[in-house]
C-alpha cells in the first residue's frame, strides 16, 4: 500500500480516537463534517479515511469509559459496567489494554465477514428490480425505527420526513419541480451532504453550547504496558467469549440502526450468562470489557455489508459512508464489486490496517482522557464553522448553507420532542432510491397491465413485505413478552 495511504489510515485512527474521547461527539458527526471534503478525493481514499475515523472513534470512546466512567460514544455504554470498577481497583492499564486488543480482534473478525460476504451478496442484488429496491428501502427504515427508536410512531414520522426532503426539486417521473417554494436554488434538490450535515452536526452545536466541562477525578494508570498486553492477549484467546462477542457484533452490525451500543450490551449479557461467576460482573470483571469492546468494534465493518450490497446501511456512520459513494455517482450493488472492485478491496484492506493501527493508541490513552477539559463552547464553534465551510464549498451556494441551518434547527427541536435523528438520515440517503423504484415500478406495471401482481406479488417483494410487517409489530410483541415474563 502507498505510504500516503498508510499516513491517511494512521491519521484517521488518531482523529477518530480524539472524537471518540469527547462525550457527545460521535463517529457519525465526525464523518458528516468530513463528507464535503471527500467529494474532492478519489473514492478509495475517501472511504479509507472515513473508515479509519469510524474505527478510531468507536475505539476512542472506551478510553474515557474506563478512566472516567463516561462513555465517549453510545457504543461504549457497556464498557463502563466493568471498565471503571477495574480502574478504581488500580487495574486501569489492564482494562485499557483489554479494550484495545478486544477492539482490534472484533474489528478484524468483522472485516473478514465484510470481505467474504459482501461480494456474493452484491451479486444477489442483481435479482432485484424496481419493486424490490423500493420495499428494501422501506424495510431498512422500518428495521432502524423498530430496533433503535423509543417511539415507533415518532421514528416512522422522522423517516418519512427524511424521504420527503429528497422529493424537493425535479421529479424523476414527470420532470416537474416540486416543493421549491419558488426558489430556483432548490430546483436541483437538497444534496445528501447538506442534509446529513444539517441533521447531525447543527443540533450538536446547540447541545454542546449548553453543556459544561465534566468535573471528574482522573484515574492514575499503573502497571507495565507490555506485560499487561501479553496478559490480555492470553486472556482473549483462553475462552470462547471473544469469538462469541465477535459473532454477536457482526450479526447486530448488519441490522439497520442497531449499532455498537446494542451489540455491546447483547454481548455483555451473553458472556455474563456463560461465566462461572456472573455475580462479579459490574464489580470489575475483565470479561465484561472483553465482551463489550469486541462486539462494538465488530459492528464497524459488518455495518458496511448491507450498505454496499443493497444500499441499506447497518449504522448511522455507515449511512454517511454510503452517502459518500452516492455523491460520487456510484450505486450500491454488484457494480461496486465489479466496476469499482479495486476501490472496495482497498477499503477492506484499509479497515484491516486501521484496526492494526489501534496498537498505537495504547501509548496515548492517558493523554486522551485530558481532552475532556476542553471547553464545550470551543467545540461548538469549531463544528459550526466546519459545517458552514463544508456546506458552502460543495457548490459555492449560500442557499445550501441556509437549508443546512434550517434542517439543523428543526432537528434540534425535533430531538427535544423525542424524534430520533437516524431514521431521518436514512430517509435522506434512501429516499431517491425508493422514489425511483416506486416510479419505475408504476411505469412497468402499467405497461404489463396490472400493479398488484408486479408490485406486491413477486417472491422477493412478498418476503420483504412480511419482514416489514414483522418489524412494525415487533415493539408490541416485545412488550407483550415482557408482560408475560413479569407475571412468571
Amino acid at each position: 500500500m502507498h505510504p500516503l495511504m498508510l499516513a491517511i489510515i494512521i491519521g484517521g485512527v488518531f482523529i477518530g480516537n480524539l472524537v471518540g474521547c469527547l462525550p457527545g461527539l460521535t463517529a457519525t458527526m465526525a464523518l458528516a463534517v468530513l463528507l464535503p471534503i471527500t467529494y474532492y478525493m478519489p473514492i478509495s481514499t475517501a472511504l479509507v479515511l472515513m473508515g479509519s475515523i469510524y474505527v478510531g472513534a468507536i475505539r476512542g470512546g472506551g478510553i474515557t469509559a474506563i478512566l472516567l466512567n463516561v462513555p465517549g460514544t453510545p457504543s461504549d455504554i457497556a464498557t463502563t459496567f466493568d471498565g471503571f470498577p477495574l480502574a478504581q481497583k488500580g487495574l486501569a492499564r489492564r482494562a485499557l489494554m483489554m479494550s484495545i486488543f478486544a477492539s482490534i480482534m472484533g474489528g478484524l473478525i468483522g472485516n473478514i465477514f465484510l470481505a467474504l460476504l459482501a461480494p456474493p451478496l452484491a451479486r444477489v442484488s442483481l435479482r432485484f428490480g424496481p419493486p424490490e429496491f423500493f420495499w428494501l428501502c422501506i424495510l431498512g427504515i422500518t428495521v432502524m425505527v423498530s430496533i433503535s427508536a423509543e417511539s415507533l410512531l415518532k421514528g416512522l414520522i422522522s423517516g418519512f420526513i427524511g424521504i420527503l426532503i429528497t422529493t424537493v426539486g425535479v421529479s424523476p417521473l414527470g420532470g416537474e419541480t416540486r416543493f421549491t417554494f419558488g426558489l430556483p436554488e432548490l430546483a436541483g434538490g437538497v444534496p445528501i451532504i447538506v442534509g446529513l450535515i444539517g441533521l447531525y452536526c447543527i443540533p450538536r452545536v446547540f447541545e454542546l453550547a449548553q453543556e459544561k466541562v465534566l468535573e471528574v477525578e482522573e484515574i492514575i494508570i499503573k502497571g507495565s504496558l507490555h506485560n499487561q498486553m501479553a496478559w490480555v492477549i492470553r486472556k482473549w484467546f483462553s475462552g470462547f467469549q471473544g469469538i462469541i462477542s465477535s459473532l454477536i457484533g457482526t450479526f447486530v452490525g448488519v441490522l439497520p440502526g442497531a449499532g455498537g451500543n446494542i451489540a455491546g450490551i447483547m454481548a455483555y449479557d451473553q458472556v455474563k450468562r456463560m461465566d462461572k461467576h456472573p455475580e462479579e460482573f459490574g464489580k470489575g470483571r475483565i470479561e465484561g470489557v472483553l465482551a463489550a469492546e469486541t462486539a462494538n468494534n465488530a459492528t464497524v465493518s459488518s455495518s458496511l455489508i448491507p450498505a454496499f450490497t443493497f444500499g441499506i446501511p447497518g449504522s448511522p456512520p455507515a449511512a454517511i459512508m454510503l452517502g459518500a459513494i452516492l455523491v460520487q455517482g456510484l450505486r450500491p450493488g454488484a457494480s461496486l464489486f465489479t466496476e469499482h472492485a479495486v476501490d472496495m478491496y482497498v477499503l477492506i484492506g484499509g479497515l484491516f490496517l486501521a484496526n492494526i493501527a489501534l496498537f498505537l493508541v495504547m501509548y496515548l490513552s492517558p493523554i486522551y482522557s485530558k481532552i475532556l477539559r476542553v471547553p464545550r463552547e470551543m467545540l461548538a464553534v469549531f463544528i459550526a464553522v466546519m459545517s458552514v465551510v463544508g456546506t458552502f464549498a460543495l457548490r459555492g451556494n449560500f442557499a445550501d448553507v441556509m437549508v443546512m441551518c434550517i434542517l439543523g434547527i428543526a432537528m434540534y427541536f425535533g430531538r427535544k420532542l423525542g424524534f430520533p435523528t437516524a431514521p431521518a438520515v436514512l430517509g435522506i440517503v434512501l429516499g431517491r432510491l425508493a422514489e425511483e423504484g416506486l416510479t419505475q415500478s408504476m411505469m412497468i406495471a402499467k405497461a404489463r397491465g396490472g400493479l398488484l401482481p408486479y408490485f406486491f406479488g413477486r417472491p422477493i417483494t412478498v418476503v420483504l413485505i412480511i419482514l416489514i410487517l414483522f418489524f412494525l409489530a415487533w415493539p408490541f410483541l416485545q412488550a407483550q413478552l415482557q408482560k408475560i415474563r413479569a407475571k412468571r
